[in-house]
């Protein structure tokens, strides 16, 4: 994911992967409860992985005006696979979107509020 959105991943239980907002501090607090999951950012890309054996909910907020990418893509045995691209999206600071991912398959779009 390159910015500007900030994104965060939800399983079925409801679990979380991504920052956790509300800190009074300039440190990012980064939470990873679904389980084998993980979140980092280098430099403006920003990345979740998540098992590929489970159904997830990725919310996408814009904080800011610009445009941004959206890439999924599956690892197989450590290799990459397969990947759906959504690139060169507008978004601004009302953007608010969602991408269902279902057992091991690929998205096929993204809701946009």
């Amino acid at each position: 994911m390159r910015s500007p959105v900030d994104i965060d991943i939800y399983d079925e239980n409801n679990l979380h992967t991504g920052v956790v907002e509300g800190s009074n501090s300039d440190i990012e607090n980064i939470e990873e409860s679904i389980p084998n999951s993980m979140y980092m950012e280098i430099l403006e890309d920003k990345y979740i992985v998540v098992p590929t054996n489970g159904n997830y909910t990725l919310k996408l907020k814009g904080v800011s005006d610009g445009i941004f990418t959206l890439e999924q893509q599956q690892i197989v045995n450590d290799i990459p696979s397969v990947s759906v691209v959504w690139k060169d999206i507008p978004v601004s600071s009302l953007f608010n979107g969602e991408v269902e991912l279902k057992d091991n398959l690929l998205a096929t779009n993204i809701k946009i509020d």
